[in-house]
Protein backbone atom coordinates (compact mmCIF):
# COMPACT_ATOMS: atom_id res chain seq x y z
CA UNK A 1 0.00 0.00 0.00
CA UNK A 2 1.33 3.40 -0.97
CA UNK A 3 1.78 5.89 1.85
CA UNK A 4 2.51 9.59 2.18
CA UNK A 5 6.08 8.64 3.01
CA UNK A 6 6.54 6.38 0.01
CA UNK A 7 5.05 8.98 -2.35
CA UNK A 8 7.30 11.68 -0.87
CA UNK A 9 10.40 9.50 -1.23
CA UNK A 10 9.53 8.62 -4.85
CA UNK A 11 8.90 12.24 -5.84
CA UNK A 12 12.03 13.43 -4.06
CA UNK A 13 14.20 10.80 -5.74
CA UNK A 14 12.59 11.34 -9.15
CA UNK A 15 13.56 15.01 -8.86
CA UNK A 16 17.12 14.14 -7.72
CA UNK A 17 16.64 16.00 -4.43
CA UNK A 18 18.47 14.76 -1.35
CA UNK A 19 16.80 14.64 2.05
CA UNK A 20 19.20 17.38 3.14
CA UNK A 21 18.23 19.60 0.19
CA UNK A 22 14.49 19.05 0.79
CA UNK A 23 15.02 19.91 4.45
CA UNK A 24 16.69 23.18 3.44
CA UNK A 25 13.93 23.97 0.93
CA UNK A 26 11.09 23.32 3.39
CA UNK A 27 12.72 24.31 6.69
CA UNK A 28 11.85 20.86 8.04
CA UNK A 29 14.67 18.92 9.69
CA UNK A 30 16.38 16.15 7.73
CA UNK A 31 15.47 13.68 10.47
CA UNK A 32 11.78 14.62 10.20
CA UNK A 33 11.87 14.25 6.40
CA UNK A 34 13.45 10.82 6.84
CA UNK A 35 10.92 9.84 9.51
CA UNK A 36 8.03 10.93 7.23
CA UNK A 37 9.45 8.94 4.32
CA UNK A 38 9.88 5.88 6.53
CA UNK A 39 6.36 6.26 7.97
CA UNK A 40 7.65 6.79 11.49
CA UNK A 41 5.78 10.10 11.86
CA UNK A 42 2.93 11.81 10.05
CA UNK A 43 3.66 15.27 8.67
CA UNK A 44 1.82 18.26 10.12
CA UNK A 45 -0.56 20.21 7.89
CA UNK A 46 2.02 23.00 7.70
CA UNK A 47 4.74 20.53 6.70
CA UNK A 48 2.50 19.06 3.99
CA UNK A 49 1.86 22.51 2.54
CA UNK A 50 5.57 23.41 2.56
CA UNK A 51 6.59 20.09 1.00
CA UNK A 52 3.93 20.29 -1.71
CA UNK A 53 4.77 23.89 -2.48
CA UNK A 54 8.50 23.23 -2.82
CA UNK A 55 8.04 20.05 -4.85
CA UNK A 56 5.23 21.66 -6.88
CA UNK A 57 2.81 18.82 -6.25
CA UNK A 58 -0.78 18.88 -5.08
CA UNK A 59 -1.70 17.99 -1.52
CA UNK A 60 -4.20 15.48 -2.96
CA UNK A 61 -1.36 13.68 -4.69
CA UNK A 62 0.85 13.55 -1.60
CA UNK A 63 -1.94 12.61 0.79
CA UNK A 64 -4.10 10.37 -1.38
CA UNK A 65 -2.11 9.52 -4.48
CA UNK A 66 -4.77 11.20 -6.64
CA UNK A 67 -4.45 13.70 -9.46
CA UNK A 68 -1.51 14.69 -11.53
CA UNK A 69 1.45 15.15 -9.21
CA UNK A 70 2.45 18.57 -10.59
CA UNK A 71 0.71 21.78 -9.57
CA UNK A 72 -0.11 24.32 -12.23
CA UNK A 73 2.16 27.35 -12.34
CA UNK A 74 -0.62 29.52 -10.89
CA UNK A 75 -1.34 27.14 -8.02
CA UNK A 76 2.36 26.88 -7.24
CA UNK A 77 2.65 30.69 -7.11
CA UNK A 78 -0.34 30.90 -4.78
CA UNK A 79 1.18 28.27 -2.49
CA UNK A 80 4.46 30.19 -2.36
CA UNK A 81 2.65 33.37 -1.36
CA UNK A 82 0.50 31.49 1.17
CA UNK A 83 3.61 30.09 2.84
CA UNK A 84 4.94 33.62 3.37
CA UNK A 85 1.85 34.67 5.35
CA UNK A 86 1.59 34.63 9.12
CA UNK A 87 -0.88 32.11 10.59
CA UNK A 88 -3.35 34.91 11.24
CA UNK A 89 -3.09 36.22 7.68
CA UNK A 90 -3.54 32.70 6.30
CA UNK A 91 -6.97 32.65 7.96
CA UNK A 92 -7.79 36.11 6.61
CA UNK A 93 -6.61 35.10 3.13
CA UNK A 94 -8.80 32.01 3.13
CA UNK A 95 -11.80 34.12 4.15
CA UNK A 96 -11.10 36.68 1.40
CA UNK A 97 -10.76 33.96 -1.22
CA UNK A 98 -14.14 32.55 -0.18
CA UNK A 99 -15.66 36.05 -0.49
CA UNK A 100 -14.12 36.47 -3.94
CA UNK A 101 -15.55 33.12 -5.03
CA UNK A 102 -19.03 34.10 -3.80
CA UNK A 103 -18.82 37.37 -5.76
CA UNK A 104 -17.75 35.50 -8.87
CA UNK A 105 -20.61 33.01 -8.53
CA UNK A 106 -23.08 35.87 -8.08
CA UNK A 107 -21.77 37.61 -11.20
CA UNK A 108 -22.08 34.36 -13.16
CA UNK A 109 -25.70 33.99 -12.03
CA UNK A 110 -26.49 37.55 -13.11
CA UNK A 111 -24.87 37.00 -16.51
CA UNK A 112 -26.85 33.78 -16.90
CA UNK A 113 -30.11 35.62 -16.11
CA UNK A 114 -29.33 38.27 -18.73
CA UNK A 115 -28.59 35.55 -21.26
CA UNK A 116 -31.95 33.89 -20.58
CA UNK A 117 -33.97 37.08 -21.29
Amino acid sequence: METIGSRLKTIRKNNNISIKKLAEMTHISSSNISDIENNKISPSANAIIRICSELEISTDFLLLGKESPKLTEGASSIMELYNLLSDENKIVGKYKLKELLKEQQQEEKEIEKIGNL
